[in-house]
């Protein structure tokens, strides 16, 4: 893994108390009053989920249930309204983008993630404020005339400075580059000096599941300090793989992306025929005439099209529709049309088309592409996949095209998961342990692998010369009889414990008289034998 990049700025903003300062910011007459905001999860009662400093002063505690709390609170309750908040906060991110087009609320992966914080990328922007602490300034002036508390930490990653901001204590917080007073603040903190701060936080910083924290506290953990010195090979077995990736976050090994949010802004064109056809070269020709309308607008922001919607409307027939759903940010009206082509190969007009529509519903910032001399870049190789993955959901449909996941697990049927349409690609690397003398033909994988084991009759043996291991001599495979000629084993997988029924195989490769090769494995307990796959 690669190491931290400390040249890279991201300031997280918390508005503490969220749901509290957007209700006062647009109802100022509350301001004197206590407030209880209330809300209902699942079967449980309705219970308080945000209050002002008025209602904790008279007894109210966050989660006490509202038959409770309205026996000590005396003011202003309503329910929570949680879109209304989420959408305001993706509005500040997006007038955010004055001090950086990098603005959003949470990152790539937004697992454990509140609803109360700003991410904002100022690694390039910096510069054009007087450095860090002059755009600190600038950012804390611009909230303070809204009227919204905030508080927030410059760190080398997003992950670190979410950690900081949220989990740090103020006393511990340096002072020599901070903005604002004790109530509200903005601070940039030098990449050193962020990495033992993070040492102090809790382990609930890590963004980890509550039961974690819970058995990382029995066994007298409570720091990332204390966590960070464990033997990072140990963790997932006993805490399972989130921990070490929430570690590699938190040092800078990872670089995720912030999910930037844009303005709402709607991009369609519509176009009324005057002469109604049914020839697709004219159809086309006016789809390309809308898309070169719509795209110099997105292109302008440095942004390109992730998803598109083409509507063909006819007075005789119900319109017909064809959408893509892209992999990476396009700006090549060319590239839609081909994709879009591929669709309209396959349809049928049953009557004159008299008005075109387009739709850009999604759009995306568009990363600059590097120059290479060569073209066997990484980037190229991305591109090209991510061209296959777009062509291949044009033609099949987006919900058909499946990408199969690498999970951590010892059991091969449990190693890949399906999921649609993965944008990033997986980069694999099999090593084998160092001094470790297994040949790497005795870890071949077959080529297909039966989602349900076939069951083999063991009645005759053939014995593995020079070992006390034998396999079934005789393999009946799709109604014909498979002689065993050749057989290369004994390799032991085991399930994880914590996973329940412990499940122990012997896996074989053997090679028939016809020249194929097969999978088996016997079940340690049973002795029972199965066909799981076939080599190529």
């Amino acid at each position: 893994m690669n190491g931290p990049v400390h040249d890279h700025r991201v300031l997280c903003i918390q508005l503490p108390n969220w749901p509290i300062q957007r209700l006062m910011r647009d109802q100022p007459e509350l301001g004197q009053q206590p407030i209880v905001l209330y809300g209902k999860s699942g079967r449980q009662p309705r219970s308080v989920w945000a209050c002002n400093d008025l209602a904790l002063l008279q007894g109210v505690r966050l989660g006490m249930s509202m038959v409770e709390a309205k026996r000590r609170f005396d003011g202003y309750q309503q329910a929570i309204a949680q879109d209304e908040d989420l959408a305001a906060l993706e509005q500040l991110a997006v007038q955010c983008q004055r001090f950086t087009p990098y603005s959003g609320i949470r990152p790539a992966d937004p697992h454990r993630w509140g609803l109360d914080t700003l991410l904002l990328d100022i690694t390039k922007t910096a510069k054009f404020f007087g450095g860090e602490l002059g755009l600190l300034e600038q950012v804390y002036d611009f909230f303070r005339q809204l009227g919204f508390q905030v508080r927030g930490v410059v760190a080398g990653h997003w992950a670190a400075a979410w950690s900081l901001t949220v989990h740090g204590v103020d006393s511990s917080l340096p002072s020599d580059r901070r903005v604002g007073d004790k109530n509200s603040w903005l601070l940039a903190l030098e990449p050193d000096v962020a990495v033992g701060l993070i040492g102090t936080l809790p382990v609930s910083a890590l963004r980890i599941a509550e039961d974690t924290c819970q058995k990382l506290g029995e066994l007298g953990i409570t720091t990332i300090a204390q966590v960070q010195k464990l033997p990072a090979a140990s963790l997932p077995a006993r805490f399972g793989t989130e921990l070490n990736l929430r570690l590699a976050e938190l040092a800078g090994h990872t670089s995720e992306k912030i999910e930037v949010c844009q303005a709402a802004t709607t991009y369609h064109q519509w176009r009324n025929l005057e002469f109604p056809t049914v020839e697709l070269g004219v159809l086309q020709h006016h789809v390309r005439g809308l898309l070169q309308e719509l795209l110099p607008p997105i292109i302008e922001r440095q942004a390109g099209v992730m998803s598109l919607l083409c509507q063909w409307f006819s007075a005789e027939v119900p319109p017909l529709e064809t959408s893509l759903r892209l992999v990476q940010p396009v700006q090549s009206i060319e590239y839609l049309l081909q994709l879009l082509q591929l669709q309209w190969e396959r349809l049928v007009l049953r009557g004159e088309i008299n008005a075109v529509h387009v739709l850009i519903p999604s759009i995306a910032v568009d990363k600059p592409q590097q120059q290479w001399l060569f073209e066997d870049s990484e980037d190229t190789c991305l591109r090209n996949r991510s061209s296959l993955l777009d062509r291949l959901s044009s033609r099949l449909g987006s919900d058909r095209v499946i990408q199969w996941r690498w999970q951590a697990q010892a059991l091969p049927e449990r190693q890949f998961a399906p999921r649609v349409r993965c944008v990033r690609q997986a980069k694999f690397k099999q090593e084998g342990p160092v001094g470790s003398t297994h040949s790497f033909r005795l870890l071949e994988r077959p080529t297909r692998l039966y989602v349900d084991p076939l069951p083999l009759s063991s009645a005759e043996r053939w014995e593995i010369p020079g070992s006390r291991f034998w396999v079934p001599a005789l393999l009946r495979v799709n109604g014909r009889n498979q002689v065993v000629q050749h057989a290369v084993g004994p390799e032991r997988i085991e399930s994880q414990w914590w996973e329940g029924r412990w499940i122990r195989r012997d896996y074989f490769r053997v090679h028939t008289e016809s020249g194929q090769r097969f999978w088996i494995y016997q079940e340690i307990g049973t002795g029972r034998w199965w066909l799981h796959g076939e080599f190529a």
